[in-house]
C-alpha cells in the first residue's frame, strides 16, 4: 500500500522572544518544521519578527538561507551574517530556510496488538495500535550549582494534536491528555514538557518526555499529528487547552 505524503507529515512551531539592543527592539522567531512519519526532518523553515522599531535602518544577525520578506516592500541586504534592513519605520516579517537541528525533536513509534511494527506494514490493517510520541530537548546547558555541574534544559510546552474518525475507531486513550468525540470523529490533544524531570529530577515529571495515542481500529490510516512548543514553564493555565475542545466542535492550539 503506498503512503500518502499528505498523511505523514507532521508540523513543530515554536516560539523565541528576545531583546536585541538598549532601544527595545524585539525579535520574535518561529520555527517551522515539517517531519516524516518517523520523525526525521524534511524542511525546517524560521519566521522571525521585528518590532518596535523607531529607525529607518536595523541590523540583524542570521544564517538562514533563501530570505524573504513576507510583510511588506521593505528592502534588505546580506553580508555574511549580517542582515540590514530598510525598514521605513515598520515592523519586519521574514523568513527563511534552515538545516539547523530543532530545539525539540520527536521520534515515534508504532504497534499493532502489543508488537513494534513498521508503519508501512501495517496501513489498512485492523487491531489495537499504539502510538508512541518520545520528545527530546535540544536546548542544554551546563550549570554550577552547590558547587557541582549540572545539566539544565530550556522550559518547553509541548501541546500535539490530531484527529481520528469514528467509523474505524473507537476506544481511543492518550496519556497526559483527554479525546473528546464529536459523533463522526474524535479530537485528541495531549501535552508534554520535555527535559522538565531531567532540569528538576521530581518523579511527577518523568512521563512528561512522552505521550502515547491508544485505540481499536478496523483500518488503521496515519492522520496528520500538529506540534506546538513554546519555551516557557509548564503551568496550571497550559491545562486549559483542554477546555478548549468545547462541545468537541474544536481544538485550539496556542503558540
Amino acid at each position: 500500500m503506498k503512503m500518502n505524503k499528505k498523511l505523514i507529515s507532521l508540523t513543530i512551531f515554536g516560539g523565541l522572544i528576545f531583546p536585541m539592543n538598549a532601544f527595545a527592539l524585539q525579535k520574535s522567531e518561529t520555527i517551522y518544521s515539517t517531519l516524516n512519519y518517523k520523525g526525521d526532518n524534511i524542511k525546517t523553515t524560521v519566521s522571525n519578527h521585528l518590532s518596535f522599531i523607531d529607525q529607518s535602518q536595523i541590523e540583524d544577525e542570521t544564517e538562514l538561507k533563501n530570505i524573504l520578506n513576507i510583510g511588506g516592500i521593505e528592502t534588505f541586504s546580506l553580508n555574511g551574517k549580517k542582515l540590514t534592513w530598510n525598514t521605513q519605520d515598520k515592523d519586519i516579517f521574514y523568513e527563511g530556510e534552515t538545516e539547523k537541528k530543532s530545539p525539540i525533536e520527536v521520534s515515534f513509534k508504532y504497534f499493532l496488538n502489543n508488537e513494534e511494527k513498521e508503519v508501512t506494514d501495517i496501513l489498512g490493517l485492523s487491531g489495537k495500535i499504539k502510538i508512541q510520541m518520545t520528545f527530546s530537548n535540544k536546548e542544554e546547558k551546563k550549570a554550577t550549582i552547590n558547587g557541582h555541574t549540572e545539566t539544565l534544559y530550556t522550559p518547553f510546552v509541548t501541546t500535539i494534536g490530531t484527529i481520528l474518525n469514528s467509523k474505524n475507531n473507537k476506544n481511543i486513550s492518550i496519556s497526559n491528555g483527554k479525546v473528546v468525540s464529536t459523533g463522526s470523529r474524535h479530537m485528541v490533544v495531549g501535552l508534554a514538557s520535555p527535559g522538565l524531570y531531567e532540569s528538576i529530577g521530581l518523579q511527577e515529571f518523568k512521563n512528561l518526555n512522552e505521550i502515547t495515542i491508544e485505540y481499536e481500529t478496523t483500518k488503521f490510516e496515519l492522520n496528520n499529528i500538529y506540534i506546538v512548543s513554546t519555551p516557557k514553564l509548564l503551568e496550571s493555565s497550559d491545562l486549559e487547552i483542554f477546555d478548549k475542545l468545547v462541545d468537541g466542535k474544536y481544538v485550539e492550539l496556542k503558540k
